[in-house]
């Protein structure tokens, strides 16, 4: 996480400075030592209750226990160990030469995205369980205590693929984002990497669910196991960018879908005639929403929107009243 929302060229706690982007609203967060001037570039005015009421839902302190914590992030440690080593010419190249400890890794992230709380991302209670088998046996204090048993069937019958654009989030801007209902596999894009993760290797040859486009990269990398050594497969920046738009696209249209549903209901609730709002004051009002000047921070949050609605709303009464 801390590679895609720390400031650039951070690493440090405290440094973040992120946006949650919903079916509903755009909302942010900012870690304690973001500076001052920083913050009101994002939000204008940095107030009392915008300190108070800010919270960063993926940074949990202590949300396993203090032990569990200090193994997982030697195990992060471990493996963030990636993104300094050099990438050879092979498409499918050798991005951790002990595939176990890559396995445990990305099995304790998806374990831990679909503990969150307020993360879309939700493993089915049996593919939970499971994982949590695998990393109370073999997450260890010492990395190199972590060595699979050849015998233990949890080992078996999973793995993963890997896409990455390397350095791609050098110079732009990085996601979080999975498709809730894409279970087979499951499909998450994160930083400069994308991972597909199957509880059965029947699924690499099941119903297609293209992740944004991505179909003829997943097909190209590689099935990692837990005992061979990780692959991953090298795409463009071109590559990722195409399934990043692709993405963005998407959740125009789901955000457009709401607020055109929701403007109807609003509609009835005031007593206008018919199931829609007049298509005049509909686009309207999605074109103040656009193109509101709030400060990024605030622009597409629900209390800015309630406010661009009901003054359009009643802007547009106003000069009918005066026309008619």
């Amino acid at each position: 996480m801390k590679r895609i929302d720390n400031e650039e060229g951070s690493t440090d706690r405290d440094k973040e400075m992120g946006f949650v982007i919903t079916e509903k609203e755009t909302t942010s967060y900012f870690g304690q030592s973001i500076l001052p001037e920083k913050l009101e570039e994002i939000y204008g005015d940095v107030t009392d209750e915008l300190i108070e009421e800010n919270e960063i839902d993926g940074i949990v302190d202590y949300f396993f226990c203090k032990n569990c914590e200090s193994r997982l992030a030697n195990l992060e440690s471990e493996y963030s160990k990636i993104f300094q080593k050099k990438i050879t010419d092979e498409e499918n190249y050798t991005s951790f030469s002990d595939g176990f400890i890559a396995f445990v890794f990305w099995s304790s992230v998806i374990w831990r995205l679909s503990l969150q709380p307020e993360s879309d991302f939700k493993l089915k209670p049996k593919e939970e369980n499971r994982l949590q088998r695998i990393l109370s046996k073999y997450l260890k204090d010492k990395i190199g205590d972590i060595k699979p048993d050849n015998n233990d069937s949890d080992l078996k019958n999973i793995g993963y693929k890997l896409l990455r654009a390397a350095n791609y989030s050098i110079e732009n801007y990085t996601f979080l984002h999975s498709i809730p209902f894409y279970r087979t596999p499951y499909s998450i894009l994160i930083d400069e990497l994308i991972l597909f993760f199957y509880f059965k290797e029947s699924h690499l040859k099941g119903m297609i669910q293209d992740f944004y486009g991505s179909e003829k990269l997943k097909s190209k990398a590689i099935f990692n196991k837990p005992f061979d050594e990780e692959k991953t497969l090298k795409i463009s920046d071109q590559d990722l960018k195409d399934v990043i738009d692709r993405m963005i696209l998407k959740g125009a249209e789901v955000r457009y879908e709401y607020l055109n549903s929701l403007l109807d209901q609003l509609h009835q609730k005031l007593g206008g005639k018919g199931q829609s709002m007049y298509p005049r004051l509909k686009q309207m009002v999605i074109k103040n929403l656009l193109e509101n000047d709030e400060k990024l921070g605030k622009r597409d949050t629900i209390p800015n929107q309630i406010e661009i609605i009901t003054n359009t709303i009643m802007d547009y009464h106003t000069k009918a009243n005066k026309d008619g």
